[in-house]
């Protein structure tokens, strides 16, 4: 890894921290083939080698955090929508994007439900998302918001992502499909918010740049 790939991951791994609870987990590894456990290989046994390494790479950090907060050695494997099943008392989520994989993993506490992030490398998706703004997009306010950010890149693309850190967030509760356009964000009261199956869940949504990756991360409360 050269210099500025460690600057990179340092910077998402900074940015995640402002905005999670000083005793989460959070790393960021540079995507390759790590090692995985029989169950978990199992699961990607028919994926191609890009998969295969994304998939290691998600599941070896993520083992890293679990041991972090003292679980023992165990296969994490998937839910109905391919979600990570984690254990009962901890809360998490798994991005992957161009050549970098970022966990968040915290131990579940009072009031914080959920909570789901998503990487993205924005050079790939410059401008291309605008074309099909229709599979996720419900009105233009939607996209408008994305600037109280105050990031320098394509709103769209933000919102994509957001919603992905959304779905991440409500898959396992969910635990059917979910479309992008069943999200709805709005701002109310100072904040950015969404609905969804005509519930208004509390939640804090942020999104932030390190380099050319575009974070986003969404905490949902009773």
């Amino acid at each position: 890894m050269n210099i500025k790939e460690d600057k990179i991951i340092a910077n998402i791994n900074n940015i995640l921290y402002k905005w999670f609870p000083k005793k989460t987990f959070i790393e960021t590894a540079k995507i390759d083939n790590y090692p995985i456990l029989p169950e978990e290989k199992k699961l990607v046994i028919n994926a191609v080698s890009k998969r295969k390494k994304e998939f290691s790479t998600g599941r070896w950090l993520s083992r890293k955090g679990l041991k972090y907060f003292g679980f023992p050695e165990t296969e994490i494997l998937t839910g109905y929508l391919k979600n990570p099943i984690w254990p009962d008392k901890i809360n998490g989520s798994i991005s992957h994007d161009n050549k970098l994989c970022t966990v968040v993993i915290m131990k579940k506490i009072p009031f914080l439900t959920n909570i789901g992030i998503d990487i993205i490398y924005f050079p790939k998706y410059s401008n291309k998302l605008k074309y099909l703004e229709s599979m996720f997009v419900i009105n233009k306010n939607e996209i408008d918001i994305m600037d109280k950010f105050g990031l320098n890149i394509d709103s769209s693309t933000i919102l994509f992502s957001v919603k992905e850190s959304i779905i991440k967030a409500i898959s396992s509760e969910i635990n059917n499909f979910i479309d992008m356009r069943d999200i709805k964000i709005f701002y109310e009261n100072k904040k950015i918010q969404f609905i969804i199956q005509n519930k208004k869940p509390n939640v804090d949504i942020f999104a932030g740049i390190s380099y050319n990756y575009l974070i986003t991360a969404v905490k949902i409360y009773n």
